[in-house]
């Protein structure tokens, strides 16, 4: 789903930050005492230690995935693995959507599969590794002069392990799907049967049939976003009526989701009636937009807002020095991804432009993404 670069920023920021701490306040002390050169531990110490988390991790997805009825598509540590294709598993190379592995897996059944083993079973493997850790660490930390070296591999590999697990378990989508993120996803029953539904499309129809999805009238962050796609998808036919009966839908959501994702909403529908209807009826709608709303617009974070702002600054206003502003985030704004929307968006941008050229001819519009694909036409 969407990247949360916050979430993720902070998240590596707390992995160096353990690894930071143990380097300074243990593994430094104790060497200093007792190891001449404790570098060659430490680097061996953490490749093995990537390389057992990143197996337990795996075998935990892979066990978990078997228990809740999910059918295995991809088992990938390193991007060394075997993948399935027409029934039967190959030995691959390949790419993968985690920190050091992917187990991708499609549910069997929408109702009937469960992520709670897929979850589960790679936490308790770190936690037994954890114990088994600990106990071999504290039998060398009693004999230090003798199996110093050992103290100290035990450690790294500890906090390599504490390393992965903070990634794993933090419950925010970072740059991939973590276990905790389908823990929180999955704590509301009305995301379970979502996701499972959301899977099954995308991993065997492909990323462009996730339109298929159905609409949801219970609204959860998950449920939200999924409905969107199909308010691209009618978008995409036009259908403006209908897009905005599935945008009200969060609109009137009362609980169960964020001032960002309403916001998202609300900001979805402003822009669809400011590019569908005439002037006056636009400025009436809104008259009635709250401020917080309209300085959700003036941020520029994303592509409704910005087709928005070009609209109110270019139609309402008339504003030629706001719109050439909002003209110039355009670029940044739409080379973002956008489940299901990212080439539907760039397309009602084009509408936004249209119009302002039409009632401001006077206006110079010149459209950076235009000038970028030009610009590369003549490079090559």
């Amino acid at each position: 789903m969407k990247k949360n670069e916050i979430a993720t920023f902070i998240v590596y920021l707390l992995m160096l930050g353990i690894a930071a701490l143990v380097g300074f306040l243990v593994i430094n002390p104790f060497s200093r005492d007792y190891l001449s050169n404790p570098w060659i531990v430490v680097i061996v110490s953490m490749i093995v230690g990537l390389v057992l988390n990143a197996v337990l991790l795996e075998v935990g997805h892979l066990l978990g995935a078997l228990a809740g009825k999910l059918k295995i598509e991809m088992w990938v540590i390193f991007g060394l693995g075997i993948k399935a294709k027409n029934g039967k598993f190959r030995f691959v190379a390949t790419g993968y959507d985690g920190l050091t592995g992917e187990t991708k897996v499609t549910p069997k059944d929408p109702e009937k599969s469960s992520f709670s083993a897929y979850i589960l079973f790679p936490m308790l493997f770190i936690v037994l590794e954890a114990i088994a850790v600990a106990i071999i660490g504290a039998i060398a930390y009693s004999k230090p002069t003798d199996l110093g070296w050992l103290y100290v591999a035990s450690i790294v590999v500890m906090t390599t392990g504490a390393m992965i697990t903070v990634y794993n378990i933090f419950p925010a989508h970072l740059d991939t799907d973590t276990d905790g993120y389908r823990m929180m996803l999955l704590s509301k029953p009305a995301n379970k049967l979502a996701y499972n539904q959301y899977l099954i499309i995308k991993n065997e129809k492909g990323e462009s049939a996730i339109f298929d999805m159905p609409v949801y009238d219970e609204i959860t962050e998950f449920t939200a976003e999924i409905n969107m796609i199909n308010v691209y998808k009618q978008l995409a036919a036009k259908d403006y009526v209908g897009a905005l009966k599935i945008v009200q839908k969060t609109i009137d959501a009362d609980k169960g989701i964020s001032f960002a994702t309403k916001a998202y909403a609300e900001i979805m529908k402003l822009s669809i009636v400011l590019m569908t209807t005439k002037k006056e009826d636009g400025a009436r709608y809104y008259d009635t937009v709250p401020d917080d709303i309209r300085k959700t617009i003036s941020s520029l974070n994303d592509a409704p807002s910005l087709r928005s702002y070009l609209l109110i600054s270019g139609v309402l206003e008339g504003s030629e020095n706001e719109f050439q502003y909002g003209l110039g985030k355009a670029e940044r704004v739409l080379k973002k991804d956008i489940l299901g929307g990212k080439e539907i968006e760039k397309t009602l941008y084009g509408y936004c432009l249209t119009r302002v050229k039409t009632l401001h001819p006077d206006w110079t519009v010149e459209d950076p993404l235009e000038e970028k694909q030009e610009t590369n036409k003549t490079a090559e």
